[in-house]
């Protein structure tokens, strides 16, 4: 099994690094492979592209208080690089792509999640793998008195 631990930034994927003996190897019997993002790699797209129907896209891309609230199921929630990022996000896709199952080693605080998650809502966390083809199941980790453990 290759497990892969993307992290925020480079100086975090270095400390991994140095803890674990290299980018990548063996740590007690499991294949490891590190990478990092930059920030936030990924972005929704604008709404209106959200949605199949023309008349709904209308609806979805104007900010009217008329068309309010919007019904999340309305949405499909697909996400795009970030045009600044692309360059990086397909550096971690490439680096991860082969692994089994990747911990998200970002920050411990919903902006760090949401390096590789769609903000809150687990349906949404769901919805990553299948707009962002390739990767495998992605499993959050917290860390708490120095130790990291699954979400």
């Amino acid at each position: 099994m290759t497990v892969g631990i993307l992290t925020e930034k480079p100086s975090a994927a270095r400390h991994f690094a140095q803890a674990l003996g290299g980018n990548s190897g063996t740590y007690n019997g499991v294949h490891l492979v590190i990478a990092h993002a930059r920030g936030h790699l990924y972005e929704f797209v604008d709404p209106h592209n959200m949605v199949s129907d023309p008349d709904l896209a209308e609806r979805y891309q104007n900010w009217d208080l008329h068309n309010l609230p919007w019904d999340p199921d309305d949405l499909d929630w697909r996400l795009e690089a970030i045009t600044e990022a692309k360059s990086v996000a397909q550096d971690v896709k490439r680096n991860l792509v082969n692994c089994d199952e990747i911990a998200i080693a970002t920050d411990v605080n919903p902006t760090g999640e949401g390096e590789a998650f769609p903000p809150s809502r687990t349906r949404l966390r769901q919805r990553m793998s299948s707009h962002c083809p390739g990767f495998p199941p992605c499993i959050p980790v917290r860390q708490t008195r120095g130790d990291t453990m699954p979400a």
